[in-house]
């Protein structure tokens, strides 16, 4: 990408920003791994999708649709398709001083102050993991931003099962976690957010 492709963020020039704004996924891979966060966002090159990741975009798809070739996953994801909003999009600023710093939010479900995010997989949640999962704090910052108010949050865990062949499946199970978020959450994540966006700005004006 050359640099008079860079998005800036309004009309600040000292953080620049690949996409132009950050996602929780950005976050989350740049903390893991600033190398394939520059591969992907940088570079675009293309990144390993494991069988678990397709499978939960499967789920996902039969979830927003309400179509899939597996009667099984058709029948579970009907019952995480209760709320009105539904793949809920949300955008905000952060601001640092003098810059702005654009996030992006995809919510699954929205209703009355109450967010979902739904998840697969055969590793269990617990009512720990969901209290500490950044993405639902990354989301807790751009609805106070937006609303001003605190929401509640729940993290629904669809567990899977791989069988012959390397085939994942629904086993049938699910479980919700009921998590809420304080000021001091919020404060902690706008930090964080803040952090992040200035290192991936830093690295990505040294690249280009």
């Amino acid at each position: 990408m050359k640099k008079k492709q860079l998005l800036t963020l309004g009309n600040m020039k000292k953080i620049l920003l690949p996409r132009g704004y950050l996602s929780w996924s950005q976050i989350d891979l740049w903390e893991k791994s600033p190398k394939r966060y520059r591969e992907k966002y940088f570079l675009g090159a293309d990144q390993y999708v494991t069988k678990e990741m397709r499978f939960g975009k499967k789920f996902a798809k039969a979830r927003e649709t309400g179509k899939c070739d597996d009667k099984k996953i058709l029948e579970i994801a009907k019952s995480a398709t209760a709320y009105k909003n539904k793949e809920y999009k949300l955008e905000c600023v952060v601001k640092s001083g003098k810059d702005e710093i654009p996030i992006l939010c995809y919510l699954d479900s929205y209703e009355d102050g109450l967010v979902g995010e739904d998840k697969t997989g055969k590793t269990p949640w617990t009512q720990k993991r969901a209290d500490d999962h950044g993405q639902i704090k990354f989301y807790n910052v751009a609805l106070r931003i937006i609303t001003g108010k605190a929401h509640k949050f729940f993290i629904r865990w669809f567990e899977t099962e791989e069988k012959e062949k390397g085939i994942i499946t629904l086993t049938g199970r699910v479980e919700t976690f009921p998590v809420e978020k304080s000021t001091m959450d919020y404060l902690k994540m706008t930090a964080r957010i803040i952090k992040v966006a200035k290192q991936i700005s830093e690295a990505y004006q040294e690249e280009f």
